[in-house]
């Protein structure tokens, strides 16, 4: 779970899914939340949210989950023959060609390795700007 603190009108954006959500106003133990989300899009209340609506989001969350794991052991996979392939070329003294292999071989995990790191806090990223 992502925590996040935000002041009264600010917005934290979920762009791939064209949802927006709003602090219009915090008093006491209460904060009121604008929700901005395309119609196809149900918004509920926990609390009010019938059995079927959490068993469909209890589904949905376990099969994101899933789908990820899938999704990089599938990369992981591809990795692995690629490794082999490198393994054959060098044993038949193709040497360029295990180097580009290796190359490319070096940039996917490199991106898969981009593609499972958490986002940066804001603390991080504006530490990260003052470094540069």
């Amino acid at each position: 779970m992502l925590v996040l603190s935000r002041k009264e009108n600010e917005k934290v954006l979920f762009p791939h899914l064209g949802i927006a959500l709003q602090i219009l106003r915090s008093t006491g133990g209460k904060v009121r939340l604008g929700i901005e989300a395309p119609g196809d899009v149900s918004v509920v209340r926990a609390e009010i949210a019938s059995e079927e609506q959490i068993s469909q989001f209890a589904e949905l969350l376990k099969r994101s989950a899933k789908s990820l794991t899938h999704a990089v052991r599938n990369r992981l996979h591809e990795t692995m023959l690629g490794m082999y392939v490198v393994q054959k070329q060098l044993a038949l003294e193709r040497f360029e060609e295990a180097e580009e292999t290796l190359d490319h071989l070096i940039l996917d995990l490199k991106g898969l390795d981009q593609e499972l790191r958490p986002p940066p806090t804001t603390e991080r990223a504006a530490e990260a700007r003052r470094r540069r």
